[in-house]
């Protein structure tokens, strides 16, 4: 049977700004004015966006110094504002500045901070389109694109809506030839671009910019590892507005586990909504921007293996305290604040129906757990407190406690922590679809899917 092509959507028309991992992308070049308070210099030269050492636009260019005083100032007062055809661009400090004679060029290096936008924010626009890198592989509904006199499908678009708005992410169609790119080289590339419409009305810069900072964390949730939104456009009647240069906090690419599966993307949507219903709370935005932050640092052991321990730790004790305590308020008063954690684990744990035991999946856990305790085997919260303890606490016999549990088991122990996390977080979030659990060998070596503790479909 012929596959009727006038079904599936085009996919989203907006250029490519990455042709290679950590490529740098121009953002202007030309005259611009560096003004402050003391000097105003004409300057002839670029402002890119740059990966690496830090992912951040910089400046580089020349201006004519007409005097060692002028040179003086400005070594002095390096902090300028970025005037860009007559519209402010951003703040910048001078890092570098190369000066001989009077009446000569001098160069200059600079980093941008702030928040830049080229053109004018101030303009409200009909939608905004962004790019999105290092993020994982999600199949979506099919999608289709010209090349030539060819019409190529893919499985690629994901949509993300509520009341308010709508958000479209395609995966790039050449997705699986970057990532090999990027497993090989590291750091950063553009593999999904992204589209935010409002559904009545049009949008501001900060309106965008709220969004899109909740959905970043969102999706971060989803990749195990930080991602956002970048290089956001705003258009109004086709034409581009403004252009957001912000430099959004990004990890650079590494293989990390995650507990979303390809195939369940069609599940997200209505998890983007309770994670947006939460973060619209002052508290609920802590508590997600909190847990999920250090979710990423435990998941990347961004703090090496014990600081990823008690990170882990303490995501799992402020889930308890937000959700057990204050939401649920299946405890109050002093029995509240005197609870072991092993407990407040237990608790959570009760309350999103998963089993105190060591999973199978993590042997070594297991076997440490059984010749521990000879009589009766610890379960799940306690021997992964006791783990935590013995790293935390100073005295000489904790430290002669932990230097007997080896690197396996407590490699195993951070993994069920950020398993308890993970189970606790898409609870919260309501979830019913499957997911990958990383405490079972069976999914590490066949993906197969489990279904949630509570699920319907359990």
């Amino acid at each position: 049977m012929k596959l009727n092509l006038d079904n599936f959507p085009e996919a989203l028309p907006y250029p490519e700004l990455m042709s290679c991992p950590n490529e740098t992308i121009q953002i202007y070049e030309g005259t611009y004015l560096l003004k402050n308070d003391l000097l105003e210099l004409i300057v002839n030269g670029v402002i890119e966006f740059k990966w690496f050492p830090r992912s951040r636009p910089v400046l580089t260019g020349s201006t004519l110094v007409n005097s060692l005083d002028e040179f003086m100032a400005m070594t002095e007062s390096n902090k300028f504002n970025i005037i860009i055809n007559g519209q402010h661009f951003s703040e910048c400090f001078l890092t570098e500045m190369g000066f001989n004679n009077p009446g000569e060029l001098a160069s200059i290096k600079g980093t941008i901070a702030g928040r830049p936008v080229k053109g004018d924010s101030t303009i409200k626009v009909d939608a905004a389109y962004f790019y999105i890198p290092n993020l994982l592989n999600l199949s979506g509904a099919t999608i289709k694109r010209y090349s030539g006199e060819q019409v190529q499908t893919w499985h690629s678009r994901i949509l993300f809506e509520n009341a308010k708005y709508t958000i479209i992410l395609d995966k790039d169609f050449e997705y699986m030839n970057k990532v090999k790119l990027l497993k090989d080289s590291g750091g950063y590339f553009f593999l999904y671009k992204g589209e935010i419409s409002k559904k009545n009305g049009s949008l501001s810069i900060d309106e965008v910019r709220d969004i899109l900072q909740c959905f970043s964390t969102f999706l971060s949730f989803i990749n195990g590892r930080s991602t956002s939104s970048m290089f956001t456009h705003g258009f109004y009647n086709n034409e581009i507005i403004w252009v957001d240069y912000t430099s959004n906090f990004i990890e650079p690419f590494i293989g990390v586990k995650h507990w979303v599966e390809e195939r369940q993307a069609k599940h997200l949507n209505n998890l983007w909504n309770n994670f947006n219903e939460i973060w619209r709370d002052n508290d609920g935005k802590y508590v997600l921007e909190t847990v999920v932050g250090w979710y990423l640092d435990a998941n990347s052991l961004n703090g090496g293996l014990h600081g990823s321990i008690v990170m882990a730790q303490s995501a799992l004790e402020l889930i308890y305290n937000w959700h057990v305590i204050e939401k649920q308020k299946l405890i109050s008063g002093k029995d509240a604040d005197n609870i072991a954690a092993s407990n407040k684990i237990r608790l959570l744990l009760s309350l999103i129906s998963t089993d105190y035991n060591i999973p199978e999946g993590l042997r070594e856990l297991t076997k440490f757990s059984k010749e521990a305790d000879k009589k009766n085997q610890l379960d799940g919260p306690e021997l992964i407190v006791q783990i935590r303890n013995a790293i935390v606490h100073s005295q000489a016999e904790k430290r002669k406690n932990l230097n007997t549990i080896s690197f396996e088991v407590r490699k195993e122990a951070l993994e069920l922590y950020i398993w308890y996390i993970e189970l606790s977080l898409l609870f919260i979030l309501d979830y019913e679809g499957k997911y990958s659990n990383r405490c079972s060998s069976e999914v590490f070596l066949h993906s197969k899917l489990t279904p949630l503790p509570w699920s319907k479909n359990n």
